[in-house]
């Protein structure tokens, strides 16, 4: 699957042009992680965790991290984010920002071809019901997109159960951030307040709002030929 997702849009890592995968540790990224240990060979691929200095168990994290990839003689990298936590306003936002600022210039320093994340169909659903809410324009609604602007996300067609089921499968270990219970942050909020309300009456929400995604593109694109036309 993963090498068919590369195939797909024609990347070819190299030990020249390596793949920049965002690990931190969690389950998604854990199954990202190891599916490309299986499938690429070694050194087509780099590690990189962003620690955000917010959470205590974060340096342990990267620890976790680095002691699985050097177990498998893989490059790994930390990246240590200097975030104002004596400010709270938007720390999720700036927090985001700063990272994937982050992984552009360790990406630029390693001539990757492009920074992998793990984010699935849940992550994708929870996109577009936070840009919803904040009254986002249909470009907006679009979400997460498979890959652009040097980002590939080659689990965005997959739901959350199959994610476990890969774990279950291949006994991962991962770890847990202990933020993603704090309902203080607005995905959060969104994650374990609502959506589990709204997948009470419609079980199919994640894979319909990926579908919601497909058709909101396919518009886009529609209009932006026809705007070219005049």
């Amino acid at each position: 699957y993963f090498l068919d997702i590369l195939s797909k849009y024609n990347i070819i890592p190299s030990s020249e042009s390596p793949l920049l995968l965002a690990i931190s540790g969690g389950k998604d990224s854990m199954v990202l992680l190891h599916a490309a240990y299986l499938t690429l060979p070694r050194g087509t691929y780099i590690v990189v965790y962003i620690n955000h200095g917010i959470r205590p168990e974060s340096t342990s994290d990267g620890e976790f991290i680095k002691v699985w990839c050097e177990g498998r003689d893989i490059a790994f990298f930390e990246q240590l984010l200097h975030l104002d936590l004596s400010n709270m306003n938007n720390l999720e936002s700036r927090a985001r920002e700063a990272r994937y600022q982050t992984l552009r210039e360790v990406a630029k320093i390693h001539s990757a071809s492009c920074i992998v994340t793990a984010h699935h169909q849940t992550d994708q659903a929870e996109t577009i019901m936070m840009r919803w809410l904040s009254g986002s324009s249909l470009v907006g609604l679009v979400g997460m997109q498979v890959f652009s602007d040097g980002i590939l996300r080659p689990f965005l067609s997959l739901s959350q159960n199959e994610i476990l089921i890969y774990i279950r499968e291949h006994s991962i270990e991962w770890r847990e951030d202990s933020t993603n219970k704090d309902v203080s942050y607005q995905r959060n909020w969104l994650r374990n307040k609502i959506l589990p309300q709204v997948r009470e009456k419609y079980p199919s929400l994640d894979r319909k709002m990926s579908e919601f995604s497909e058709y909101a593109q396919d518009i886009n694109n529609y209009i932006e030929v026809q705007v070219e036309k005049f």
